[in-house]
């Protein structure tokens, strides 16, 4: 939906300024100037809506884009997981002086040997 509402803006935006610039040499030739300052007039009112144009279809843009960088990291922010069903990343291990801290391991499911559990020692 947002996009399509982009391209209406474009194309609304775009055919202004295209119908601007074809009825803007018989603006100029209304006030019937020296032809230099006619030529030069018509370039700087072109440019001129072609930037206002330009500026206001970035603005556009860069909104739409803020908007939609919000709505992503909104799950984030209410706490939820942004990663929608996929697995989180790993948490890197935790480092004590400079080497990699050992996990407890888990209990094996077979009884303790009395004697600490060495084969040997019974």
């Amino acid at each position: 939906m947002l996009a399509i509402t982009i391209i209406n803006f474009a194309t609304g935006l775009l055919f202004s300024v295209v119908a601007f610039i074809f009825r803007l040499p018989g603006i100029i030739f209304s006030f019937s100037p020296n032809p230099v300052s006619g030529l030069a007039f018509f370039a700087v009112s072109a440019a001129g809506a072609a930037a206002v144009v330009a500026s206001f279809m970035a603005l556009m843009v860069g909104a739409s884009a803020g908007v939609v960088i919000a709505i992503a990291g909104l799950p984030r922010l209410q706490g939820g997981s942004a990663y929608a069903g996929a697995t989180p990343p790993r948490p890197p291990a935790r480092v004590t002086a400079g080497y990699a801290a050992t996990q407890p391991q888990p209990q094996s499911q077979q009884q303790q040997r009395p004697g600490g559990g060495r084969p040997h020692d019974e």
